[in-house]
Parts: structure tokens; sequence; C-alpha cells
């Protein structure tokens, strides 16, 4: 399974990353880290994504990371979407 994690240095450096999500094929880890990332750590919920990587409440590991309710949050939020 391929995983692809850069940190975004534009808003549409998230489209890049995100247009690794295709119809059809098994699901990549792919998305952005840093603040300019979160859409794209957002979206690769949205996108089937099989692992996302999130922190306890304030002990991120890594740039513009979700904390665990915040993910789970977001993942509510699209699926009733």
């Amino acid at each position: 399974m391929p995983k692809v994690v850069t940190t975004a240095a534009r808003a549409s450096d998230n489209l890049s990353i995100l247009s690794l999500y295709q119809p059809g094929d098994k699901p990549p880890i792919a998305f952005c880290m840093g603040q300019l990332g979160l859409f794209s750590r957002v979206m690769a919920i949205q996108y089937g994504t099989p692992i996302t990587y999130a922190s306890l409440q304030g002990r991120q590991t890594a740039p513009g990371q979700l904390s665990l309710g915040s993910a789970l949050a977001f993942r509510r939020r699209l699926q009733n979407a």
C-alpha cells in the first residue's frame, strides 16, 4: 500500500495529493502535513484512506496533525453529509 506524505507549501498542494485517490483503486495513504495540509488530512478520510494519524489533544507529533477528537468529529460529519 503506497504512502505519500509531504508538507503543503501552498493550498493547491492538497489537490495534487488528493488526486492520488482514484475511484475503484485501493486507496493509498496520502495527505499533506502542516497547517495548509489540514484540508487533505480531512478529505483523505472522506476518500477512504485506510489509515489516518491523530494525536491526543495537545500532543501533536507532526505539523497540522488532527487530535483524535477532531478526526472523529470530521469523520462523523462527513459520513452524515
